[in-house]
């Protein structure tokens, strides 16, 4: 779990310095978490060993109409470095590393809550529940703030990005899901 959290570090270090580059490009307005996913991406990419799914979805037993909650990112071991008894499992019984939700919180200064991020919490539980094995669960909170601000409640330290401008401050809180 150790080279999970110092990539996890490592993405969030990538994805906060992209989204200041963006701001100092004077084009923050447009910015949404989506155009955040391709970064992502591709740092992710660079790990031959990982296979991403974006926007994976999550088996809920539902009535309900519309679009099925999805993750955001689902980090599996890539199949290329699996053994022949372990190729011929299906996708969705692949082994899962570590899985993202990502958000870009637009309000700048503004306070998040415990219960802030627990639709988030609540689809990472339901897929480890659904592939019945353990993973990392992050929850990535991307937001502008003031110089004094804290980190966002449950947030981790040591996984916790901070870059310090001249306007601003732009923090990517990450919320270990227990």
């Amino acid at each position: 779990m150790k080279s999970t959290k110092k990539l996890i570090k490592s993405l969030t270090e990538g994805i906060l310095s992209y989204y200041v580059f963006l701001t100092k490009c004077g084009v923050s307005s447009s910015v949404s978490e989506y155009s955040l996913y391709e970064p992502l991406f591709r740092m992710l990419n660079k790990q031959k060993d990982m296979m991403i799914s974006c926007e994976y979805p999550v088996n809920h037993e539902t009535n309900r109409r519309g679009d099925k909650k999805r993750i955001d990112f689902v980090i599996s071991k890539n199949s290329e470095s699996k053994t022949l008894k372990e190729k011929n499992k299906s996708k969705k019984d692949s082994e899962i590393l570590f899985a993202i939700e990502f958000k870009l919180l637009k309000k700048a200064g503004k306070h998040y809550g415990k219960k802030a991020f627990d639709n988030d919490k609540e689809k990472l539980i339901k897929l480890q529940e659904h592939q019945k094995s353990k993973f990392g669960k992050f929850i990535f909170a991307l937001h502008k703030t003031n110089k004094s601000a804290g980190a966002i409640v449950g947030s981790s330290e040591d996984l916790n990005s901070i870059i310090h401008c001249i306007d601003a401050t732009y923090r990517l809180d990450v919320i270990e899901v227990q």
